[in-house]
Parts: C-alpha cells; sequence; structure tokens
C-alpha cells in the first residue's frame, strides 16, 4: 500500500509539471525513477495487463489530482510570484541531470586500445546539441506564428477543435519524452492560458460546459497519441538507447533556456532584486532536493539490476588460465588429452571416458548445433570437437 501511495505522489508531480511552460512531465517520470516502468506498462497492457492495469490506475490518479491541484496552484504563483516560481522548476529539471546523463558518461570515450588513444564520440555530443536546439527553435517558431487572442468562455470554432486535439496528440509525444515540455505546444499554438483555465472551472457549474469543450479534444488527442508515442520511445531507447539519451539530455538543457526565455517574452512584470534573490535561493533549494531523489531512484534501480561485465576481460583471463592449465595452446585451440594421461583408480570397474569440455571456460554445458560443432552455454563460445 505504501509503494501505491509513493505513486500517487508521483503521478502528483507527474501532473503538476506537465503543466509549466518548459518543465517536462517526462523528466519527472526519470527522476522519479518510473519512466520505463511507465512505458513497459503502456505497452504490454495486454500481456500483462493486472500489473499495468493497477500501475497506471495509481499513476492517474495522481496525475489527475496533480493536473487540478496543480493548475489552482500554478495560476496563484504564476499570478504573483512567477519569477521564482519559474526558478523551482528549473530547479527541479537542473536536479535531474547527473542521474539522467551519469551512467552513459563512458560511452562518450571510444578507447583505441592499440595505440592507447581515447576519442570523444561526436555523434552523441552533436544529438544533444541537435536536441537543445529543436526544443528552442520550437519556441521561437511559437512567437512568430500569428493566432487569433482567444480566452475561456469564447465560442470556440472548428479550426480551434482541431489544433486543440492537435495540441493533446503533439503534446503527449513530448509529455513521455524526457525533457521536453508537452504543453509548450500549447502556447506555441495560443491555447495555453484557455487550457489552464478549463482545468481551474472544471468544478464551476456555470462553466462545466465550456471546460469540456475545451478539454474533450485535448483529451482525444492524448488517447490517440499515447499508445504511438510509448512504443515510439521504447523501440529508441532499446535499439539506440545511448543516443536517445545524450538527445534526452539536450532536451533537458533546452528546456531550462525555454523556461526563462519564455519568461522574458511574457507579459509578466521584471523581477523585483527581492524576488531574484529569492528566485536563485529556491532554485538551489530545488536542485538540491531534485538531485537527491533522482540519485536515490537511480541507485536503487541498479541495486535490482545485475552488474554489468567486462566481457574481453572475462574471456582474456579465462584464456590464460586455461593455457596454463595446458588445456588449450597459444593459439587457443584444444589440446587432445591422452588416454593413458588420465587418471584411473585401480579399483575402478568401469572404463573412464574422455569428457568433452569448452576449451574457453571449462564448462560442460552446451549443445551441439552442426556435426562435431558446439555451442557453449556458458560462455557462449562456439568450439570443435577433434574426435
Amino acid at each position: 500500500m505504501l509503494k501505491h501511495l509513493f505513486l500517487v505522489l508521483k503521478g502528483i508531480l507527474f501532473g503538476a509539471s506537465n503543466l509549466i511552460p518548459g518543465a517536462s512531465g517526462g523528466t519527472t517520470l526519470v527522476v522519479c525513477g518510473i519512466y520505463e516502468e511507465t512505458l513497459d506498462s503502456i505497452t504490454n497492457l495486454k500481456s500483462n495487463f493486472k500489473k499495468s492495469i493497477i500501475f497506471l490506475l495509481f499513476l492517474l490518479l495522481g496525475t489527475i489530482i496533480g493536473v487540478i491541484g496543480g493548475s489552482l496552484l500554478i495560476k496563484k504563483l504564476l499570478a504573483n510570484i512567477p519569477f521564482i516560481t519559474y526558478c523551482i522548476f528549473a530547479g527541479f529539471i537542473i536536479g535531474g541531470i547527473p542521474a539522467l546523463i551519469k551512467p552513459h558518461l563512458k560511452s562518450l570515450i571510444n578507447p583505441n586500445k592499440e595505440k592507447g588513444i581515447k576519442k570523444i564520440k561526436w555523434q552523441y555530443i552533436l544529438a544533444a546539441i541537435l536536441a537543445a536546439a529543436a526544443v528552442l527553435g520550437l519556441l521561437f517558431l511559437g512567437f512568430n506564428i500569428n493566432t487569433r487572442n482567444i480566452f475561456f468562455g469564447a465560442e470556440l470554432q472548428f479550426k480551434d477543435y482541431a489544433l486543440l486535439f492537435l495540441c493533446g496528440f503533439i503534446g503527449i509525444f513530448a509529455m513521455i519524452v524526457p525533457g521536453v515540455s508537452g504543453i509548450l505546444i500549447f502556447l506555441i499554438l495560443g491555447y495555453y492560458r484557455i487550457f489552464l483555465d478549463a482545468i481551474n472551472n472544471i468544478f464551476v457549474i456555470e462553466c462545466f460546459w465550456d471546460a469540456v469543450l475545451v478539454g474533450l479534444p485535448v483529451g482525444l488527442g492524448m488517447i490517440a497519441g499515447l499508445i504511438p508515442a510509448s512504443l515510439l520511445m521504447k523501440f529508441l531507447l532499446k535499439k539506440f538507447p545511448t543516443g536517445t539519451y545524450y538527445a534526452i539530455f539536450g532536451f533537458v538543457l533546452g528546456s531550462i533556456a525555454c523556461l526563462f526565455i519564455s519568461y522574458a517574452y511574457s507579459t509578466y512584470p521584471n523581477p523585483s532584486s527581492k524576488d531574484i534573490i529569492i528566485g536563485i535561493i529556491e532554485l538551489i533549494v530545488f536542485t538540491v532536493i531534485s538531485y537527491v531523489l533522482s540519485t536515490f531512484s537511480n541507485k536503487k534501480k541498479e541495486e535490482t539490476q545485475p552488474e554489468e561485465i567486462d566481457e574481453d576481460a572475462l574471456r582474456k583471463e579465462i584464456l590464460e588460465e586455461l593455457k596454463q592449465e595446458n588445456i588449450i595452446n597459444d593459439n587457443n585451440e584444444l589440446i587432445a588429452l591422452k588416454q593413458e594421461d588420465k587418471p584411473v583408480e585401480e579399483d575402478d570397474s568401469f572404463v573412464v571416458e574422455e569428457v568433452l569440455k569448452c576449451p574457453y571456460c571449462n564448462s560442460k554445458n552446451f549443445i551441439e548445433f552442426e556435426e562435431s560443432m558446439y555451442l557453449c552455454n556458458n560462455c557462449k563460445a562456439k568450439f570443435e570437437s577433434k574426435k
């Protein structure tokens, strides 16, 4: 039950973070340590229905609470202390960066064993730069799109319903990708204010129908894009895990810049000296909090995963041991043992047969996949039986 309570709390953070332009719900899932589990629950809903549906229901409950409660809180915070609010969310994003990128730092180095030279893999750095540029480009594109000013309660046209659906469809893709702000598409197309007002007025009887007319096309767009977005991210993480995470890292850096750039282009008043000082303090505080949470989640995840093995080093070590025991020669070929060299006890009542072993790890656990050709189940090496 405590596990489900924590899941609801993480869902609240996920829901609230999706309402801030520049903040990322996907990053929140990564920081909370449930990103891949969320993708698996969505994509494996049919094959593992009970476990997936329980996980998603508790996460959805927290998300709904976070969206509704967060919209009320965010609207008040943005109305009273906008700069400090932006600093809080920037700190939350910055604190999650070390846990996001640390497991993949080694992949940046491509050592040349023969020359002892370490080269930087520029393709990963390029992926991060292009991702950051894409987020910034998306933001500046929004500043140059001319959309009519529309407010909550105004009569919507067909174009508005279509664009709200598009906001939900594209937004769910962005919400699932860590570092990308799904709500930015609402800001770009000019529907951020009306969407926030619709959430705030969902329980007001006089405004209920207007809120439904705004929320329904957005919800339908999210439902339509949820599974395709999850499948796409799962495919990228499986086929191109390192490159995908460096691109996500670029998205995160770009989203931090987007936060303050969007603030500078907004109608919010310039922050006072007091607000700047408090904002910097809050930025540091929430950076530390986010770092502690993300590090704890990352450490807990590592404890449940087997330790990575250096296969090349292990193979060399095994080969050296086999050479010392005269099981293989310098060319890593199996040395045939003579029958008379085998120790046989005098009182044995049976003939000792030669036992075939893997020449690389000395294992007897293997399968014959061709005539006189074997595959070791222990070290996965192929070897030939010399008869």
